[in-house]
């Protein structure tokens, strides 16, 4: 088994990201169909989709995405579920969720650094 120290840190991540790290070659995995590891998307019930499409912006507003990057993410075809939403309910109803989760954690520990639990 061949293996090196990387020359700096970048280097060692970019080498873990493709698993070569410790074996100095990339690792290549085949597909399996039966792989418990693969994403699975599930789908809500019709009802919940609101639910559904607050609890993902909620996701990344805490991630710091701006109001661009998220009309992006449901507006672009690529992503289904959110532009499912997006064709639906339509642009301003995405703007206006958008809105109401910034605003909802801009009362909480967002803005004052503390939990309201």
């Amino acid at each position: 088994m061949k293996t090196s120290k990387p020359e700096n840190e970048d280097d060692f991540m970019k080498k873990y990201l493709v698993g070569e790290a410790l074996t100095g070659e990339p690792t290549i995995k085949t597909f399996e169909p039966d792989d418990p590891m693969e994403l699975v998307g599930v789908a809500l019930p019709q009802e919940n989709v609101d639910y559904m499409a607050e609890c993902l912006v909620e996701e990344y507003v805490l991630l710091g995405w701006s109001d661009k990057q998220l009309i992006a993410l449901f507006s672009n075809p690529m992503f289904q579920a959110t532009h499912h939403i997006y064709q639906d309910k339509g642009e301003e109803y995405v703007r206006s969720l958008i809105q109401k989760v910034r605003d909802k954690w801009s009362q909480g520990w967002i803005r004052t650094g503390e939990s309201d639990a």
